[in-house]
Order: structure tokens, then C-alpha cells, then sequence
């Protein structure tokens, strides 16, 4: 096609030259560069055999077997073969990669070197640059790619968060929307698998089918939402949508000794021993008669023993019992060492005077006191002499607070603690006299 076109163009481009001439010369100098220029013409087409409209490829191809069309499709291209693209800046950064589709603005916009994809829609697989094998159909499916292998993406957004992660299949738009390193997923239905991001080898069907789960691995739900985290697990159906469940090959076919399958209000499928499933009580039969009493059997094993019972409750207080005898007295035990010296405790109230306690040791003598002024002579009494009056009662002596006054230049009295000095005063009347003393005392406080 491109050698016709180009012929056909150059030969209507001389033509009216050609012929506008006077002679022979001309017209035979434009046949034979016709001719040469062809020639050039077919040997080019037939080595790299590539097709570029307006503003596409680049004039450095070495690649072969390659289409562009739209402003600056494949501009990158170097010496990668066998691509298709369709459409402005589709894959526009593709270097070397062979083998690759794009339809749509921008669809393997990033490709560099990845090869076997193939994207249609409006930005599909835009940012991809070294996966490879990938299938995007539907605007920005795939949108996100960029090293992930062997993904299949159809719809709207399908796989749109997806990186790096490898053999996906996402069918529906928003299907496994949020997946960004989760591998081996099948989401079949819009919105299925949706807000799935890391969890592996998951399995939806139906619209937003498994659309609560969020990492969980190796889960299947088929027309449930799931449950976020979960793993494991397969929940076929809705609570309340569904109302009756039937599976062929189950009813009839025996599998020999097995446990009886059972479910629960949940839905939640399992199986029990036989042993604790208990049906309704039949009808109570006739009483048969008494039959001939058989050999006492031999003694079974000892069972194993029971759980333990709950304690029961506390029984009522008995009535008192008699009051044993009293015990020996045992041995006295060791004296324990003295405690510590504990702080001293706060002045109680003063108690009664007690009786008069044994005569105290000496006090020391107290400083003489000052004489007093001497009294009138009385008039000699006449009287009888009185019978001598009972012996008083010994003094309690200097306590421990007591303080007594000694002359600075005494020895200090030993068991007391010098407090401070005070000064006092004496009158000494005589006669009509009277002298003034003043003496400097030490105080001494009885420890």
C-alpha cells in the first residue's frame, strides 16, 4: 500500500512537468528518477515493513512489523516489533517491548520494555512499564499497573489500584478496584472483590460479590459480601435472600461411615458424632413380657473418669458442739528480739497522783535562797512544849526537766545539759540598809 500511494503521488507531482516540456529530455529524466526513487522506496517497505500516520513513530526504528497512528504514538520506539497502536500517545514510551496492543488515549502510555500486553479503552495500563501479559479492556482498567504479570482486567476501573501484583482476573467494572499487591484473585461481577488490597487467591462471583473482604487469603463467595480479614472460608448466598438450597449428587449417594452433617441458624455448615444428635420422642410401646434372666456378664474396664461437678451450694450451719477439753499447755516460745524504738507518742492527759514512791537518791543542793528580813522578837511563850510532829515526807528529788542553777564558775552537775544563763537579783535588807546583789547563772536542764 505504501509503495502505490507513494508512486501514484510522485508520478501526478511531475506529470504536468513533464509534459508542460518542449523535447524528449524531460520527460525521460522524470521516468528514470520515478524508477530510482521506487526502487529505494521498496527496498525500505520491505525491510522494516512498518506503518506510521502523522506525528507518530520516530524516524530511528530499527523495529519491525510495527503500526502507529495518533500524535505521537509509539514515539519511543526503537528496536521493538510487532506493536499496534491506536490512538494519541499510545504506547508512548515503549523502547523495545514487541508484541504489544494499545487502543486509546494514553493506553500503555508508560511501556518501556514490558511486551504481550494488551490494553483498549481510554488510559488502560497507562502506567505500566515492565509488566508484562497483562489484558486491560475498559477505561482506566489496569490503571495503576506497573510491573504486574498476567493480569486480565475487563470493565470500567477493573484492577485499577493494582502495582505489582501478578495473575488476577478481574471481570466488571470496579471489580477488585482497591488490589494492590493480592495475587492469584478472581473477581467475577461489578464491584466484586472490591475493597480486597493484599489478600491472595480469593474467589468472588456475583455483584459486589466478596466485597468486604480486605486481606484475608484463599477465601470463595459467591453472591455474599464476605467478611473483612477473613480467611478460609466460603459463603455461597445472602441471609434473607435465600430461602431454600439444592445441590445434586448429595441425596442418595452413600459414603459409608461418616459423621452427619449439620448447620446452624447462622448457615454456618459442619459435622457432629451421631452419638449427640437426640431426635423426638417416639410413642411409648406396649410392656413386653418379663424374659428369663440372663448370666451375669464379666466386669467391664474401669471408665474414665468423669469431669469434675460444679461445688455445690453451702449447706445450712450445723449446731453448735460441745466444748472439748482444754489442751495442754505447750512449751513457751523464744523471747523475740526488741523492735525498733518506736517515735514517742504525743503527752497524755496527767493521771491521778499515785502513792508516794520509794525515798529518791540525794538531789543535788539547790542554790541557797536569799535570807529573809529577820521577823520582831516575840514575847517569850510560857506554854507547855508540844509533842514533836510526824516526820514529813521525803522530797521525789530533781526529775528529768527540771533545771537547776549552778554559778558560772561551778563544775557542771553530771546527768544534766547546759540550757543557757540567766541573771538574778538579790536585796539584802540590814537595818535600815539595803544591798543589791546580781549573779550570772548557769542553767542546766536534767536529761
Amino acid at each position: 500500500m505504501k509503495l502505490s500511494l507513494f508512486s501514484q503521488q510522485f508520478s501526478n507531482r511531475h506529470h504536468s512537468a513533464a509534459t508542460s516540456r518542449n523535447g524528449n529530455q524531460p520527460l525521460k529524466t522524470a521516468v528514470l528518477t520515478i524508477a530510482a526513487i521506487v526502487a529505494v522506496v521498496f527496498t525500505a517497505t520491505a525491510t522494516l515493513e512498518n506503518e506510521f500516520g502523522p506525528d507518530a513513530g520516530n524516524g530511528g526504528v530499527t523495529g519491525a512489523y510495527n503500526t502507529g497512528y495518533g500524535f505521537q504514538a509509539l514515539l519511543s520506539l526503537t528496536s521493538g516489533g510487532n506493536n499496534t497502536a491506536v490512538g494519541n500517545s499510545a504506547l508512548h514510551f515503549n523502547s523495545t517491548g514487541i508484541r504489544n496492543t494499545a487502543t486509546g488515549v494514553n493506553a500503555l502510555y508508560s511501556n518501556t520494555t514490558a511486551s504481550y500486553n494488551t490494553a483498549h479503552g481510554y488510559q488502560t495500563l497507562i502506567y505500566n512499564t515492565t509488566g508484562s501479559q497483562n489484558t486491560a479492556n475498559g477505561a482506566e482498567a489496569l490503571f495503576s499497573n506497573t510491573t504486574g504479570d498476567y493480569n486480565s482486567a475487563h470493565g470500567y476501573q477493573a484492577l485499577y489500584n493494582n502495582t505489582s501484583s501478578s495473575c488476577n482476573v478481574a471481570n466488571g467494572g470496579g471489580a477488585l478496584f482497591s488490589n494492590t499487591t493480592g495475587n492469584n484473585n478472581t473477581a467475577d461481577g461489578v464491584g466484586a472483590l472490591y475493597s480486597n488490597t493484599t489478600g491472595s487467591a480469593n474467589i468472588a462471583l456475583g455483584v459486589l460479590a466478596g466485597n468486604n473482604l480486605t486481606t484475608g487469603n484463599y477465601n470463595i463467595d459467591i453472591g455474599n459480601g464476605g467478611v473483612a480479614a477473613e480467611a478460609n472460608t466460603i459463603r455461597i448466598g445472602t441471609v434473607g435472600q435465600q430461602n431454600n438450597t439444592f445441590i445434586a449428587g448429595i441425596s442418595g449417594v452413600n459414603v459409608g461411615t461418616a459423621n452427619p452433617v449439620v448447620v446452624n441458624a447462622n448457615g454456618h455448615l459442619g459435622t457432629v458424632n451421631i452419638s449427640s444428635l437426640i431426635g423426638p420422642a417416639g410413642a411409648t410401646g406396649a410392656t413386653g413380657s418379663t424374659g428369663t434372666t440372663g448370666q451375669a456378664g464379666a466386669t467391664g474396664p474401669q471408665g474414665i473418669q468423669g469431669l469434675v461437678g460444679a461445688t455445690g451450694s453451702t449447706g445450712a450451719t450445723g449446731a453448735q458442739g460441745p466444748i472439748g477439753l482444754t489442751g495442754a499447755t505447750g512449751p513457751q516460745g523464744l523471747t523475740g528480739a526488741n523492735g525498733a524504738t518506736g517515735p514517742q507518742g504525743i503527752q497524755g492527759v496527767a493521771g491521778a497522783t499515785g502513792p508516794t514512791g520509794a525515798t529518791g537518791a540525794q538531789g543535788i543542793q539547790g542554790v541557797a535562797g536569799v535570807t529573809g528580813a529577820q521577823g520582831a522578837t516575840g514575847a517569850t511563850g510560857i506554854g507547855l512544849t508540844g509533842a514533836t510532829g510526824a516526820t514529813g515526807a521525803d522530797g521525789i528529788g530533781i526529775t528529768t526537766g527540771m533545771c537547776v542553777l549552778v554559778p558560772t564558775n561551778a563544775v557542771p552537775p553530771v546527768g544534766f545539759t547546759f540550757a543557757g544563763t540567766t541573771t538574778m537579783t538579790l536585796k539584802n535588807k540590814i537595818g535600815n540598809k539595803t544591798k543589791t546583789t546580781t549573779t550570772i547563772y548557769n542553767v542546766y536542764q536534767k536529761s
